[in-house]
């Protein structure tokens, strides 16, 4: 943005589990200069990839689902099938792209704004499976860590610690 003739780029920060806020300069945003001065650590979350200008040439669509871990019933351990689980299919393959595709997954705890103190720093974790690596999995008796993955069929799983 433009302030007395001047360009200053601005950041926006969200911490939804902060106990602070920023009341410096900019209100709401910060400037990159203060941004350096006062940050050693930052991490870098998307929730979605609309951060993007509408005049670059990479284009998504976005879906989102909700889902709920409920203790004793679908909270991984034993009952891990009955988790919240969604299929996903990538559609119909672009020759450009020599018909790749790129898929962006993201997991997030949303924030309780009312009852954020009685809330406790859960692990959360995701795993992406391709669904012929899953089927061979179940119909041979094999878990998804003994299959052999290649570029083409990927298994991935991540999990985070909220603190």
């Amino acid at each position: 943005m433009m302030s007395r003739g001047k360009r200053i780029n601005l950041v926006r920060l969200w911490n939804p589990w902060g106990t602070g806020e920023w009341n410096r300069d900019w209100s709401d945003r910060m400037s990159l200069e203060d941004l350096c001065e006062f940050y050693t650590d930052l991490d870098i979350c998307s929730l979605s990839p609309d951060y993007l200008d509408g005049n670059s040439s990479c284009h998504w669509k976005t879906y989102m689902n909700d889902g709920r871990w409920v203790a004793g019933t679908t909270a991984g351990g034993y009952s891990y099938w009955t988790n919240p689980q969604y299929r996903v299919k990538i559609g119909c393959q672009s020759l450009e792209n020599n018909g790749e595709k790129n898929v962006l997954v993201s997991l997030m705890q949303k924030p309780d704004k009312r009852n954020r103190h009685l809330v406790q720093s859960l692990h959360i974790g995701i795993k992406v499976k391709d669904d012929m690596l899953s089927l061979m999995a179940l119909r041979y008796g094999a878990s998804s860590g003994h299959l052999t993955l290649t570029a083409s069929s990927v298994s991935s799983s991540a999990s985070n610690a909220c603190t």
